[in-house]
């Protein structure tokens, strides 16, 4: 053999032997199977499928550990607004409304089971993960009536300062009509953004968050834009004769003075008046017709029993006026027999007449006056008030008679 030929055969031996053998295929090779995957937050709850007859009991499978992710993965789901509500009787023909019991066979297709499964996810969670589900709170607490547990839960979780999340959960309650929803969120406010919630979103109940330091500025916007009466009593509270100095504050104070309230006009008078103004007091009033007269007595009853009796003073002429006491009692049987003291021909109507001089304006009298004036009709302590004015000795406006009236019907409800 030639010696290149035998190195040729020498090489090719060698390399056989330094490759690798080739696997012979088995007759019957096994599958491997595939990893199984576990379910993600999103899936966990729909892979345990919890119904309206087991959802408690099949929440309490879901791992500690995963809860949390679960929770918050669901709650940003949405879908809560259950519309299943029934009426509960609360007795004398009132009813309130709340939901239904749940579908047994309800799944988390239904928003009536989502609700309760909710209020499970809610109580996972701390108030450092509240941003996380903004959106879900933001929907909760604008949800309709009978909504209360769901919204109570989310309010809750909003950690205390948290300006900005709870002044956009305010503003998402009253975008869904929930006002009370509202509410809920403003003791957690600090005093500067309750002053925006009183101002700019109107929720009086801020007044109570404003903090030691009085925002003049504050209060003087929000009585412009109008307060309920205690509201506004208030915030004439909060404010000083020292803030009258400021043209906005002293505006919106002369404005109150002129309310149809007349406990509120009777507060923002008496400031003024200690500022150096009186010309507000109800006693300083020109009597000119039967509406200011009326206005000015109500308001008086406000500051004190010596500027009512100036009021009055103004307008009771020598001839005196009559103090009416009607008392109506309506109740199922009249009382027999009638003896008609008071000549109505009214078994169920007592009247007293008393004639009343210039000099004889005593308590019964300051207590017969009304406190409160509505569209025309006027109120005291025990009733109704009307008062009469005529032409007086003297007087070209003179009080004729203050009546009063009182009523019981006698029904419990």
């Amino acid at each position: 053999m030639r010696p290149l030929l035998l190195v040729a055969v020498i090489a090719g031996i060698a390399a056989a032997c330094a490759a690798p053998a080739k696997p012979r295929p088995a007759a019957h090779a096994a599958e491997i199977p595939a990893p199984i995957r576990a379910p993600g937050n999103g899936e966990l709850l729909e892979a345990l499928g919890p119904t309206g007859a087991d959802w408690e009991e099949v929440l309490a499978r879901v791992p500690p550990d995963r809860a949390r992710a679960v929770a918050v993965t669901f709650l940003r789901q949405g879908g809560f607004a259950c519309r299943a509500i029934v009426a509960e009787e609360i007795g004398c023909g009132d009813a309130i409304e709340a939901f239904a019991p749940v579908a047994p066979g309800a799944t988390l297709a239904d928003p009536c089971l989502r609700r309760l499964v909710a209020g499970w996810a809610l109580a996972r969670l701390e108030a450092t993960e509240a941003g996380a589900v903004a959106d879900a709170l933001a929907a909760i607490v604008a949800l309709p009536h009978p909504e209360q547990a769901l919204i109570e839960a989310a309010v809750a979780l909003v950690p205390p300062r948290d300006d900005r999340l709870r002044l956009r959960l305010i503003e998402a309650a009253l975008g869904g009509g929930r006002e009370d929803a509202a509410d809920l969120l403003l003791p957690g406010l600090s005093p500067g953004a309750a002053a925006h919630a009183l101002v700019e979103l109107g929720r009086e109940g801020a007044l109570a968050h404003l903090g030691d330091v009085t925002p003049a500025g504050a209060l003087a916007a929000a009585l412009e834009r109008g307060l309920s009466q205690q509201a506004a009593l208030d915030a004439l509270d909060r404010l000083e004769t020292k803030h009258l100095a400021d043209a906005r504050v002293l505006a919106a104070v002369i404005g109150q003075a002129a309310s149809t309230d007349c406990a509120v006009a009777a507060r923002a008078a008496l400031l003024l008046d200690a500022a150096g103004d009186a010309q507000h007091l109800p006693s300083r009033a020109a009597l000119t017709d039967a509406a200011a007269a009326t206005r000015a007595l109500c308001v008086s009853t406000h500051i004190s029993d010596d500027e009512s009796r100036a009021v009055l003073r103004a307008l009771v002429s020598a001839d005196g006026f009559d103090l009416v006491d009607v008392d109506h009692t309506y109740m199922l049987e009249p009382e027999l027999p009638d003896p008609d003291l008071d000549g109505d021909h009214d078994p169920y109507t007592r009247a007293t007449r008393r004639h009343v001089g210039p000099q004889a304006l005593d308590d019964e009298v300051l207590a017969s006056l009304p406190t409160a004036c509505v569209d025309g009709h006027c109120y005291g302590p025990t009733g109704t008030v009307t008062l009469s004015f005529g032409d007086g000795a003297g007087r070209a406006l003179a009080l004729d008679e203050v009546r009063i009236e009182r009523a019981e019907n006698g029904c419990g409800c």
